[in-house]
């Protein structure tokens, strides 16, 4: 495998290829398992789903790809305290209004709930860190993962927060994340239990904070 190299995603296709990756890789997460019940939509919903979430925010820098010579091999959203929020407007422009049409209201009440829920855990740990980036959707390409690609990714993603000030957030409902975040300097800070629709899911969120950059982590 060729050396990784790191770079924002503002194209289309860039785009596109990385919500099919991302999509595959959400597949079996419980968070989405949980909003899109049905196996053999998952995917295509997923797929739908990121490529609208990746347009909204095209023009803020924020979805990033490493690539080994042309091929991109990892993605993920690197997304800063200051960065836009998604207004009504976005939503319309980008079509995610016709998600209750294309996969029924359930899933949208299910997605809302979710991140009605995250969103509250997550506000104490940016009010504590008001310097962040949250990093969201971090996938490997299957046939590439175990050679070292994600670790060095995220590594040079790391070195930007770092020299900018900033703490990194991130959720995961998989242990064997938590594993691969602790390795890079990230350290639980909640551990919390999702309920809905006689459903638990477990949820790690995670801190890397160097010193003296901001503050020690919450408690």
């Amino acid at each position: 495998m060729d050396a990784v190299g790191l770079r924002f995603l503002p194209k289309e296709e860039e785009m596109s290829l990385a919500a099919d990756i991302t999509a595959v890789a959400f597949a079996e997460s419980p968070f989405y398992s949980y909003i899109f019940q049905e196996p053999s939509t998952r995917v295509n919903a997923l797929t739908w789903l990121f490529k609208q979430n990746f347009r909204m925010r095209a023009n803020q820098g924020v979805l990033r790809g490493a690539f080994s010579g042309e091929k991109m091999v990892c993605c993920f959203l690197l997304v800063p305290e200051n960065a836009a929020p998604v207004t009504f407007w976005d939503m319309l422009r980008h079509g995610l209004l016709e998600m209750p049409f294309r996969f029924g209201l359930s899933s949208v009440r299910r997605m809302l709930a979710v991140m009605q829920w995250t969103d509250k855990s997550l506000d104490a740990l940016k009010q504590e860190h008001p310097k962040h980036f949250l990093l969201e959707r971090m996938v490997v390409l299957p046939d590439c993962q175990g050679q070292g690609i994600g670790t060095a990714a995220l590594t040079m993603a790391l070195k930007e927060a770092d020299g900018s000030g900033r703490a990194v957030i991130l959720t995961t409902q998989l242990e064997r994340n938590v594993v691969f975040y602790q390795r890079l300097g990230f350290q639980v800070v909640n551990d919390e239990t999702f309920a809905g629709d006689g459903m638990q899911i477990r949820c790690w969120t995670m801190l890397r904070c160097s010193e003296p950059a901001c503050p020690a982590p919450v408690s």
